[in-house]
């Protein structure tokens, strides 16, 4: 019994000393997985530190990135701030220029609309000086036939100008178209209507060839022009001229030209003469129901009044008019006009058909007829050169 209890107390210490050692064991494995739950936390720790750092130095870097792009952004910021002012006072300094030139302008208008105003009122007294010159109502009313003129200076002054002189049982008629036409035209056509009073005045017949030669002779000396000798500069202005002489009692008119024709419409089969019946249009353009509708041109010769190549005397051509016939006399400025649908010279053609379509009617009528047409052909589109057109009828 001894022995048993003896070994029974040894079992019994044993027991107690595997249960203090499993005691001891189940403590040591709480402590490891306590160990082992902080190594996890500090392993997560770890991992999260890393993370933290990895972002932190990516934050860095990026940063660095962007501040090195904002100190190039700042730089070319400042450039462009640089050039901004520089383009500022550039453009401050264009505008004080544009300002100052503004000015100038302003007053170079104002001193060129003074002129203008000054000129333009000059211009228009040497228009009232030129009509001056041109027949008045008080001697157009010793004009011993019906008659129309229809002037249109293509500026303020003319070019052209209608001149007659009645003498005794002699009319004398003129229309003539100088070089050109504005201020240039007007001091020819003074120049030539004194030219005319002086050849008038100083022959004792008044045949026209002869008056042309006169007016030639005139013209000629005032501009000091010379035939046979032309210096360089020298003056080559004259006119074209077309001019009749109308014996009142008989109605033999003479006519000569410098470059210019006259045309005479009638009702007549045959006209004696040196007449040159240039426009065949048939009896339906006539204005007449029943006669024979005839336009005759005389044809001036082919040079002008003032210097020229070909300086021989004008030559007189003679004809016998009737009763109803209607002289015509013109400038160019009709039938060089541009205009209608296809922007086209209005050519003598068509003045002629206007010719032959008016005989018979009044002069008044007539003038209204050309005026229309005239007015109708030009349009909207710009005056050529000066217009006249001067018709009587016997």
């Amino acid at each position: 019994k001894t022995i048993l209890d003896q070994q029974k107390n040894e079992i019994d210490e044993q027991q107690d000393i595997i249960a203090s050692q499993k005691k001891t064991l189940t403590t040591t494995l709480d402590n490891l997985k306590k160990q082992q739950l902080i190594m996890y936390f500090l392993g997560v720790v770890l991992i999260l530190i890393a993370l933290l750092a990895v972002n932190i130095y990516r934050g860095y870097r990026m940063k660095k990135k962007i501040n090195a792009a904002l100190k190039k952004k700042n730089v070319e910021i400042f450039h462009q701030k640089e050039e901004i002012e520089s383009q500022r006072d550039e453009i401050e300094a264009q505008r004080d220029e544009i300002t100052a030139q503004r000015d100038t302008v302003i007053s170079q208008k104002k001193q060129i609309e003074y002129i203008l105003s000054e000129l333009t009122d000059s211009i228009h007294y040497a228009g009232r000086i030129q009509n001056a010159i041109l027949p008045t109502h008080a001697k157009w009313a010793s004009f011993p036939f019906p008659y129309f003129v229809m002037y249109h200076p293509r500026d303020i002054i003319s070019g052209d100008f209608y001149w007659f002189e009645k003498t005794g049982d002699y009319l004398i008629v003129c229309v003539a178209d100088c070089t050109g036409h504005g201020v240039p035209g007007a001091f020819m056509s003074m120049l030539g209507v004194a030219a005319l009073n002086d050849a008038v005045k100083e022959l004792n017949d008044f045949e026209p060839g002869k008056i042309l030669d006169r007016t030639r002779d005139y013209i000629t000396h005032a501009l000091q022009q010379s035939s046979s000798h032309q210096p360089a500069g020298s003056v080559k202005d004259g006119m074209d001229v077309a001019l009749c002489s109308l014996n009142l009692k008989t109605l033999d008119l003479q006519f000569a030209g410098a470059n210019n024709p006259l045309y005479i419409v009638g009702s007549r089969q045959q006209a004696a003469g040196s007449e040159s019946p240039d426009c065949q249009l048939p009896t339906a353009h006539c204005g007449l129901p029943t006669a024979h509708c005839q336009l005759i041109e005389l044809k001036g010769d082919k040079m002008p009044i003032g210097v020229h190549v070909r300086m021989e005397s004008f030559q007189t051509q003679n004809i016998r008019l009737e009763k109803g016939d209607v002289v015509y006399l013109f400038s160019d400025g009709l039938a060089d006009q541009f205009g209608g649908p296809r922007n086209k010279k209005f050519k003598y053609r068509q003045m002629k058909e206007l010719l032959l379509g008016s005989y018979g009617k009044t002069m008044e009528k007539q003038k209204e007829v050309f005026e229309t047409a005239f007015i109708s052909w030009k349009g909207k589109g710009e005056q050529m050169d000066d217009v006249t057109l001067m018709g009587f009828e016997i």
